[in-house]
């Protein structure tokens, strides 16, 4: 007789001491040469908000946040906004994401033809190298 087993969403805020754990850490390289200023990170969806990084200077490697997983199943954007040259600009950086989906997350951000580009990959933890 085959069980079946129930399985039901549960909020990483149940596990207390083990939460930073559950949290999805994003690295961000800036592989430019220019310094992104007033930068900060969010999610849409529910519970998104913007998370406040900073500048990014160029060719640094060492911006690292933790944003909070959803214990919802819903899909999201991450969306990046900077400010460069006195100009605000806003970038979806990875579209479509689960954020129940905790791998660390690696945005790298390149320059071709003076204009910016930037690439969003999920690693497992010993894959990060600076």
């Amino acid at each position: 007789m085959k069980r079946e087993v129930q399985k039901f969403p549960v909020s990483w805020l149940l596990f207390s001491s083990d939460f930073n754990r559950h949290n999805t850490i994003i690295y961000i390289k800036n592989h430019t040469t220019y310094n992104l200023g007033n930068t900060t990170i969010e999610r849409t969806g529910m519970g998104g908000h913007p998370i406040e990084l900073g500048t990014i200077k160029a060719m640094s490697s060492d911006v690292n946040e933790e944003m909070y997983p959803s214990p919802i199943m819903e899909k999201s954007d991450l969306i990046l906004n900077y400010v460069l040259n006195g100009e605000n600009h806003s970038s979806v950086i990875h579209g479509n994401i689960f954020l129940t989906d905790i791998r660390p997350i690696v945005i790298d951000i390149i320059e071709e033809n003076g204009e910016l580009i930037f690439s969003a990959t999920r690693i497992k933890h010993e894959d990060i190298i600076n």
